[in-house]
């Protein structure tokens, strides 16, 4: 009950009177207590729970038997949860235009207080309800757009239209961001969907791939096996015919046979000549085939310094004497021995050497010299073996090399010049096995070069004078 009271004075100066008032408002306590349960009730909920909380503490609190959330498609109208007669309902879809939800949605909010005699006779809720009286409001989103209806209906008039609307409203923004989390969450999932499809497909691309690259390997290891063994039997072929030749050649110009004259010593010089220039192009050839399949390797031990140099110089001291080039080489008396692999050595130096005779002209000069450097003013890694690198440099004063063809000194089968092939025989592969001979030494090969004064070409490799 509510007590209220109020004083009333008089004119003709008679002493005042009160007027009190006794109010039942048992019933809007009631209501005021039924809403603040449906408002907690229903925003302690969230996510999947949301929907059928509302609509049961709606259906409760308001006393009617049917509750609906609905949202707007294109031509039809889900009703994503209902209350109907006490059980909660899963999500359908009914026509649009002939429910009194398509009304709400466009006018904001729609009362009906009998819904055949508004032409909503052939509705669903009607038929199949047999529901009487309705009360919608449009579900807006936070930028206007109406997306649906929470509505109610009931087989009698609804009670108190404004309580109903109160009760409705204070829901509707609380259901609008529930559809647009929905809405939110649902693209997540188509777009996740996509991504695990794009996934699925690449992922079985890449199988395919591998497996082709699976095939592809093992007929390429297969070409490669093949390719060493033919190299392995040609070289064996090629090179039982050319012993004999050199052998013979060697033996004729030697006199062993009997005397020759001047022409024919001549005609076997260049027998002899083009048959060692053939031995080595197969050596080469096979050497680059190693390299590529993995079976070029070291075998290192302590080796002189001068000594290299000087039966690496021996092998070009014809060759250079023929051009009357000079020869050079300057080891200093303190380098003792190194450890490295003497034979791919000695062979690295002799095809630097050899290019240098060959590009060199006339009259020109060749020097090998070799010194030591700190490490670190080199291009090699510190090596815990040694703080000094050795440098064997090679100049000459040769035609010299242009900056733009120093790259493709030390590709396999390349030359920096066509009419290089026709002046100067050659494979194009001696650079490219210095470079690995280095390399596997863990050193590098550098080059300087200019135009008609000559080049340098340097192997540097960590010094390194005893075995581990």
């Amino acid at each position: 009950m509510k007590a209220s009271s109020s004083k009333i004075d008089q004119d003709n100066g008679d002493p005042p009177f009160f007027i009190g008032v006794l109010e039942d408002i048992s019933d809007r306590k009631q209501a005021e207590a039924s809403l603040q349960s449906l408002v907690e009730g229903a925003a302690a909920k969230t996510g999947a729970n949301f929907f059928p909380a509302l609509v049961e503490y709606i259906a409760k609190a308001l006393n009617v038997r049917f509750v609906f959330v609905t949202r707007a498609l294109k031509d039809q109208l889900k009703i994503e949860v209902s209350w109907i007669d006490g059980t909660i309902n899963p999500s359908s879809v009914i026509g649009l235009h002939t429910s009194p939800c398509a009304v709400t949605i466009h006018k904001g909010s729609f009362e009906c207080p009998n819904l055949t005699e508004s032409g909503f006779a052939d509705s669903v809720v009607v038929k199949k309800l047999g529901a009487v009286s309705y009360f919608g409001l449009a579900i807006t989103k936070a930028d206007g757009q109406k997306i649906g209806s929470i509505c109610i209906l009931d087989d009698k008039p609804i009670r108190d239209i404004p309580r109903a609307n109160a009760i409705l409203r204070v829901f509707a923004a609380r259901v609008s961001a529930e559809v647009e989390r929905f809405e939110a969450l649902e693209s997540l999932r188509e777009l996740n969907q996509q991504l695990e499809s794009r996934v699925e497909e690449r992922t079985q691309a890449l199988q395919y791939a591998n497996q082709q690259l699976s095939v592809t390997n093992a007929e390429l290891a297969r070409a490669t096996k093949l390719k060493d063994e033919f190299l392995a039997n040609m070289s064996h072929e090629l090179r039982t015919p050319l012993n004999a030749i050199l052998g013979m050649s060697e033996g004729l110009l030697s006199d062993t046979f009997g005397d020759l004259n001047a022409r024919q010593k001549k005609a076997l010089a260049l027998i002899e000549n083009s048959g060692r220039h053939l031995l080595e192009l197969i050596n080469d050839i096979l050497d680059v085939a190693r390299i590529e399949s993995g079976k070029f390797s070291l075998s290192v031990s302590s080796v002189g310094v001068s000594q290299l140099c000087q039966s690496s110089l021996s092998f070009i001291k014809q060759m250079a004497s023929k051009k009357q080039v000079r020869l050079e080489v300057i080891v200093p008396s303190h380098l003792g021995v190194i450890v490295v692999d003497d034979l791919r050595m000695r062979q690295a130096l002799i095809n630097l050497l050899s290019n240098a005779v060959k590009f060199t002209p006339t009259g020109g000069k060749i020097c090998l010299d070799v010194k030591l450097m700190p490490i670190d003013e080199t291009n090699l890694s510190a090596v815990s073996d040694s703080s000094h690198a050795i440098i064997f440099a090679i100049a000459d004063t040769g035609i010299g090399i242009s900056p733009e063809n120093i790259d493709k000194l030390f590709q396999a089968f390349v030359q920096i010049d066509s009419s290089f092939t026709r002046q100067y025989a050659g494979s194009g592969l001696g650079l490219t096995i210095v470079k690995q001979i280095a390399e596997m030494h863990g050193g590098y090969v550098s080059v300087t070069s200019k135009v008609g004064e000559g080049s340098c070409f340097a192997i540097v490799l960590p010094y390194i004078q005893a075995l581990k």
